[in-house]
């Protein structure tokens, strides 16, 4: 059985919000590099069809993290009027 302390429990959530923020931020770097390349190699179409692949999946890590931040949100007006 483990027990975990409670340090650990309340830390956990930001843990989880750190590794998403720094996956953000990799792939804003990334789409930034396929840009450029995308820039200079205007034939070669697997730079854009990349880019396009990452704009997308940053667009589903932000929507994660707006609807996960929605929910804390609620949950905290929950609380409050109770």
């Amino acid at each position: 059985m483990t027990f975990y302390s409670y340090n650990y429990l309340v830390h956990q959530n930001n843990n989880h919000t750190l590794v998403q923020l720094a996956a953000i931020g990799i792939i804003i770097l990334i789409i930034a590099i396929l840009s450029w390349l995308w820039y200079r190699h205007k034939t070669d179409l697997k730079y854009r069809d990349l880019f396009i692949i990452m704009v997308l999946l940053l667009l589903l890590l932000v929507g994660i993290q707006f609807n996960e931040w929605q929910t804390i949100k609620n949950s905290f007006n929950q609380k409050s009027r109770a």
